[in-house]
């Protein structure tokens, strides 16, 4: 049984290991969006079983992942879970053969306003703005600097093309947190609501940190403390899009979800018999689907 810390609240707990272990998740069709100051209605998917729309030519091919190449390295600081990437190929057949991509929901000026549920106590900080980390937990203690989320090679600034490619990654993950109290939001809250003090502190959350290619790292798609969202620094999760198709959206929202699932504790979700670290799914076409932590982050 999948569990998460219990500082985090029984709903939050108990939502998150329905969702993973099952696959499915109940959702209200009317959930109230904020975008700063403004506030929108927007219908979401009833309720429903996750379904995976990939391509079978994708589906067939080279698996994004690889169940011997998932690792988990003790640390003085914890569990580090380590999630490799999206390879070239396969990254090529997925965007080739995807359909045109739908038109992000807000102005692009509100790209970095978005929020899902503002007054929600805890947080997922989706920070694609880059970020300078000084965490002893990283890197050996030696600062580095992450870059901005980029597909064209110009990170001084944000094209309409990856304000477009945000919001649409926003849109995904809120999606998968929907059925939880939380606010998944591309404003910046500030440290404070990202680490959790203890006492009466019921604010907190996780920064996860979205580009590059985590050179500082190695080869990954994504690095995570197990646990780490109750963490009382603001110590982040890392998502390398340079890894992930060049930040393909469809990529770096699921591997954002997967890498936030391991800061809220959940581990991968394999199976006993045959015994894996990653299950890979079942089925094919519309019907076919894999969950969160499955091998293939082309599904749903």
């Amino acid at each position: 049984m999948l569990t998460t810390p219990a500082r985090l609240g029984d709903r939050l707990s108990a939502a998150i290991q329905f969702f993973w272990v099952t696959g499915s998740v109940g959702r209200p069709r009317d959930h109230n969006l904020g975008v700063g100051p403004l506030a929108a209605q927007i219908e979401l998917l009833e309720d429903r079983t996750l379904l995976n729309g990939v391509l079978a030519a994708v589906v067939d091919g080279p698996l994004l992942h690889a169940a011997e190449h998932a690792a988990h390295i003790a640390t003085p600081f914890g569990s580090l879970a380590v999630d490799p990437g999206v390879s070239d190929e396969v990254a090529a057949l997925y965007a080739a053969q995807s359909p045109p991509a739908a038109a992000p929901p807000f102005p692009l000026g509100q790209t970095f306003l978005l929020n899902s549920s503002p007054s929600s106590s805890k947080v997922i900080y989706l920070d694609f703005n880059g970020h300078t980390t000084n965490d002893p937990s990283w890197n050996s203690g030696t600062a580095f600097d992450t870059p901005a989320y980029d597909i064209d090679n110009n990170v001084a600034s944000f094209s309409n093309q990856e304000l477009e490619n945000i919001q649409i990654i926003w849109q995904h993950v809120m999606e998968d947190f929907a059925p939880f109290d939380v606010n998944v939001t591309t404003e910046d809250p500030g440290i404070e609501r990202l680490r959790n003090t203890g006492g009466g502190d019921t604010q907190w959350g996780i920064r996860v940190v979205i580009g590059g290619d985590g050179a500082w790292y190695g080869s990954a798609g994504g690095v995570a403390y197990i646990g780490s969202f109750t963490d009382n620094v603001d110590r982040p999760t890392f998502v390398f899009e340079d890894n992930l198709g060049d930040g393909f959206p469809k990529f770096v929202a699921e591997a954002i979800s997967h890498e936030v699932g391991h800061t809220l504790g959940l581990d991968h979700d394999g199976r006993t018999s045959p015994a894996e670290d990653y299950y890979e799914g079942h089925g094919s076409g519309p019907t076919g689907w894999a969950p969160s932590w499955a091998s293939d982050t082309t599904a749903n």
